[in-house]
């Protein structure tokens, strides 16, 4: 067909090279960047199937694509992170970016297809920092605001920008347990087996490959065997490749974010290392966001054991203060049973206590000494002046000696936390928490 000069003389104006295809493949224009850019003269293009400008390889995939834009037609831009590799006359390869554009020219339906050539230096260094500042946009994000749970959607969708993804998750290891790793941001597809709040062993997961290596680590679907059991899921469901990025917490990994492509091309090393880039930024962001979580639990804390210091120094009856202070003890204490007691220093005997939560029968009654040699835990609880716990086994040891801890073991308690109450340099008492779930009680209830 005839094309109308004042289309021909406005597209050889174009710093790209520019085709206006027919339905069928078929060139019917070219701009002198075209001809150029593949080799060819203007006079061989026209007339040419344009899918011909791609390795025979990749043919049948262009095809495909450029036929689904005939059949929804709409413009297709740069930024869509699809590129395909194309063929010089010369047979040497490049890649290129690809905008699509429904027209037409007396009735007729054609589509314009602009290429750039992002293999060439000018366009792939422009690329790369447009890339870079995209990227870094995530850096930027507020550290005193940022949260994975609710910011993680934005950071996918400025990652897509630059590199096109499926899916997108961030597993953290657990502070409290760091054996295990709790899934807690996904963007994109949603893998049915690890949904947010899913919870493995590390041990299982693709973060004990980055641990051992400290690097970021790539599993592709030619390789499937050689990915922890999640990631083969992924790839015997499509995906043609999942990079994990190892985040960090000054020298320890903390957790790793893992971004998979169904894209038969997967990951370039330029993607690769935008992801890493990624990685860095969000294990900021991350970091800050637990060390803001702590300080903000620190400061409620402190808050509160000065509202049960109040409650009970202000009281003339201890039994009476503890009592309305149980509730607020319990939220930094587990505890079935908690015992205030008094030492006697004349004699070291533990007299006049009082209870909450469970009661043991005759436990009032009850006398026993703290003199040394007595019990091993007490001999460290008072020349330390510091909080001693005892496990099930120390307690039946001891139940053949002390009234008490018959008394205990009788009634099923699995620990014991035995805080030494100390006024200038004299034990005075001791507050003991005694629990009948075999959880040991962490470092954190005991510095509480």
């Amino acid at each position: 067909m005839d094309i109308p000069v004042s289309v021909t003389d406005a597209v050889n104006g174009l710093p790209d090279a520019a085709f206006l295809v027919d339905n069928d493949g078929v060139i019917v224009a070219a701009n002198t960047v075209a001809a150029k850019m593949f080799g060819y003269t203007h006079t061989q293009l026209i007339g040419s199937q344009v899918d011909d400008l791609m390795p025979e390889s990749a043919r049948e995939y262009h095809k495909n694509v450029r036929q689904g834009a005939v059949e929804e037609p709409r413009p297709r831009s740069f930024t869509s992170g699809v590129t395909f590799e194309c063929e010089r006359r010369n047979g040497e390869l490049f890649q290129a970016d690809i905008n699509l554009s429904p027209t037409e020219v007396e009735g007729v339906p054609l589509t314009w297809a602009v290429v750039r050539d992002i293999d060439s230096p000018d366009q792939a260094n422009a690329g790369r920092r447009q890339a870079m500042v995209a990227l870094d946009a995530i850096g930027r994000m507020p550290a005193t605001t940022f949260n994975l749970e609710s910011d993680f959607t934005a950071v996918a969708e400025r990652l897509n920008e630059v590199v096109p993804h499926d899916r997108i998750a961030v597993m953290l290891i657990d502070e409290d347990d760091p054996s295990q790793a709790e899934v807690l941001a996904v963007a994109g597809e949603v893998h049915p087996n690890f949904p947010i709040g899913t919870k493995v062993a590390v041990a299982e997961s693709a973060i004990a490959w980055v641990a051992k290596s400290r690097k970021s680590v790539s599993f592709t679907s030619d390789r499937v065997e050689y990915a922890p059991p999640a990631v083969q899921l992924g790839l015997e469901g499509g995906y043609t490749e999942t990079f994990g990025v190892p985040l960090f917490d000054g020298d320890n990994i903390v957790g790793m974010v893992m971004v998979a492509t169904k894209n038969p091309r997967r990951y370039s090393e330029f993607n690769k290392s935008l992801l890493v880039r990624m990685g860095d930024h969000l294990a900021i962001a991350v970091a800050n966001q637990r060390m803001r979580i702590r300080v903000e639990q620190q400061t409620a804390e402190i808050v509160l054991v000065g509202t049960i210091g109040k409650m009970v120094s202000s009281s003339s009856d201890l039994s009476v203060a503890f009592a309305s202070a149980e509730e607020s003890i319990r939220q930094f204490v587990h505890f079935d049973r908690l015992v205030v007691s008094t030492i006697d220093p004349a004699t070291e005997l533990v007299v006049g206590s009082f209870e909450l939560g469970d009661k043991l029968p005759g436990f009032a009654t009850l006398r026993h000494s703290l003199k040394e040699g007595i019990f091993k835990p007490f001999d460290e609880m008072l020349s330390s002046g510091m909080p001693v716990q005892v496990d099930r086994q120390q307690i039946e040891e001891a139940a053949g000696g002390h009234d008490v801890f018959a008394s205990l073991k009788s009634a099923g308690y699995q620990q014991m936390l035995f805080v030494p109450l100390v006024v200038a340099d004299s034990n005075i008492g001791l507050i003991t928490f005694g629990s009948k779930d075999k959880t040991a009680y962490t470092d954190a209830e005991i510095n509480m």
